[in-house]
Formats: C-alpha cells, sequence, structure tokens
C-alpha cells in the first residue's frame, strides 16, 4: 500500500513540473489525458463524412480509423498530452472595402513551426526525468482528434463554432499534442459553457455552422479561401466579406472572446504591419518572388501565390 502510495505521489509531482515547466514555454494550458480509443467520437465523425461536410479535404475520410485511435500513431501510446497557445493580437483592422482581411492566426511566424519546437523542448524535458519514453508529436496536420482530446484534458470546450475555448484565452488558441507511452495524472475534462448563445451561429455569412458544434467545413470561408481549389461561385463570391486568408468572424462576435482575450507574450506571433491590413490592389502587384518573401514563415504561403490572386480578384 505505501508503495503503491509512493508511486502516486512521484507521478503527481512529475505532473505538476511538467506543467511548470511547459507555462515557462510559454504554454497558456496543459492537460493529460489518458489515452483510448475515441469510440464516443466515432458517430460523430462519421455523420460529419457522411454529409460530406469535408469538402476536398478528403485526408480526413482516408484517416478516419486513425483519427479515432491514437495507438495508430503510437503503439504503446498511454497519454494524451495536449498543449494550447494563446495567439491573439490586439490590432484594431478596419473592415475597408480595397482591404483583404487575413485572419488573426497568420498575423505572425507559422504557429507550426513555433508551437514544434517548444513541444520538442517540452517533450525533452520528460525524456530526460523518464529515459524510457516514446512519443509522437502533432501539430495539426497529424491524423488526431484534438478538439477531443483538449477538451478531455481540460484545455477548455468545443464551443458552437466548434472551436476550443476557454474562460480564460476564449477561442484564440493553437493546440498541439504529445502523445506518449507513459502515465501520469490525468485532468478532468472541461465542460460547455457556451449556454443559450448563439452568435456564433447566426453572425456566419455562408451558414457554415449548420447547427450547434457542427460545421459544414465546405461552407466556411476558411475552407473556401484555403483548402478550396476551384473558382467561387457567385454566392461565394457574394459572401467572403472581404476575407483573402481564413475567418474570424465566428470569433469575433463570441461574448467569451470579447470578454476573455488577450495579448499573447509569443513574440513570433505578434502582427507583422505588412500584412495586417493589405490592400487588395498591393497584392495583385506583387510577383511570386515578392509574394513569397513577403509571406515568409507564414501560414498565408499554403494557399499559394496563385490562389491567394484568385481570392483577391474574386473581390474586386
Amino acid at each position: 500500500m505505501m508503495m503503491m502510495s509512493n508511486s502516486k505521489s512521484k507521478i503527481q509531482k512529475l505532473t505538476a513540473e511538467i506543467k511548470t515547466f511547459a507555462r515557462e514555454l510559454g504554454f497558456i494550458k496543459i492537460g493529460f489525458s489518458k489515452a483510448s480509443k475515441c469510440t464516443n467520437e466515432s458517430d460523430r465523425l462519421s455523420k460529419w463524412i457522411n454529409k460530406r461536410y469535408y469538402g476536398q479535404m478528403s485526408w480526413i475520410v482516408n484517416s478516419y480509423e486513425s483519427r479515432l485511435d491514437p495507438s495508430r500513431l503510437l503503439p504503446d501510446v498511454k497519454t494524451v498530452i495536449s498543449v494550447a497557445m494563446n495567439y491573439f493580437n490586439h490590432v484594431d483592422v478596419k473592415n475597408e472595402k480595397g482591404n483583404g482581411r487575413i485572419s488573426r492566426y497568420a498575423w505572425g511566424n507559422d504557429y507550426h513551426d513555433v508551437l514544434m519546437n517548444r513541444m520538442i523542448k517540452l517533450f525533452n524535458y520528460i525524456h530526460e526525468k523518464l529515459p524510457d519514453s516514446k512519443y509522437k508529436i502533432c501539430v495539426d496536420t497529424s491524423p488526431i482528434l484534438e478538439k477531443y482530446w483538449a477538451q478531455n484534458s481540460g484545455i477548455g470546450w468545443r464551443g458552437k463554432h466548434s472551436i476550443i475555448m476557454n474562460e480564460e484565452y476564449g477561442s484564440w488558441m493553437f493546440l498541439g499534442e504529445i502523445l506518449i507511452n507513459q502515465e501520469f495524472e490525468y485532468d478532468a475534462p472541461e465542460v460547455d459553457k457556451c449556454g443559450n448563445c448563439n452568435l456564433c451561429i447566426e453572425a456566419c455569412p455562408t451558414q457554415a455552422i449548420v447547427e450547434p458544434y457542427v460545421l459544414d467545413a465546405s461552407k466556411c470561408i476558411s475552407y473556401l479561401t484555403i483548402e478550396n481549389k476551384n473558382e467561387f461561385s457567385p454566392d461565394e463570391k457574394k459572401n467572403l466579406d472581404n476575407w483573402i486568408y481564413g475567418c474570424d468572424i465566428c470569433q469575433e462576435v463570441c461574448p467569451w472572446n470579447q470578454k476573455s482575450a488577450r495579448q499573447t507574450n509569443i513574440k513570433e506571433f505578434y502582427a507583422r504591419k505588412e500584412i495586417v491590413s493589405l490592400s487588395l490592389h498591393s497584392i495583385l502587384n506583387l510577383t511570386e518572388k515578392d509574394f513569397n518573401k513577403l509571406f515568409k514563415n507564414n501560414p498565408v504561403l499554403r494557399t499559394g501565390y496563385h490562389l491567394m490572386r484568385r481570392n483577391v480578384l474574386a473581390l474586386m
């Protein structure tokens, strides 16, 4: 009994130390979940796929089984460590007709690199204390249900716009996961605090939030300007609302965001003045070389020169 108590105490102490170090790295939230198959998410995901809400993102369908089972990414996984990083910038951007709007998450450096570098440091810290650790780091591109694990780990709840949010920072957060073959002290899931509010649903110009917590990605302005490779239909053009990369409308109207958003302390996410408010004409005047230089180390590069021109021309 004493040995079990000592072992539990060591796990609690180590978990607390890891959380402290994670905050030193700039993570605003970190939580631990016992790894298992996401059986209670299988119906939700299959219904979403069957309604073809994924649009052209066929990789979601192809990785269906992996998304529901973290052991497909790390065979002997025991824990999913979820982390969150604040990216909010207090910069007032006027939605003027001659300008193109870029989603707030793309005002600074590419979050994939920023999170990955810090998550590697976090794992190295764990590995020093647990040398037998094996791991898999996931930042957005891996087939994992990051919103499920974030909520299960106490990072936040899934808002009606389908984005993870919490009381302290709203929904302006990047998420990441470390799958690891070690056991820790596990956190309690976060509870839903959206209440009767439906502002995000009502504000969406394309009615992409088809019901609370369900997003038809194929209608979302973020999808249309980034993932969609086709020309816009007349209705899609009409509803772009000056967005040329991504969209923040459902987040901007959220009362939790208006109340809780606070400036990020991650310098890599600080807004670049040359990106925040771009005129449509200035983008069209860019050569491909100039475009790549302007958006170096920035998420907009994912869309690329030609699709960005398509987006701008649709507004003009």
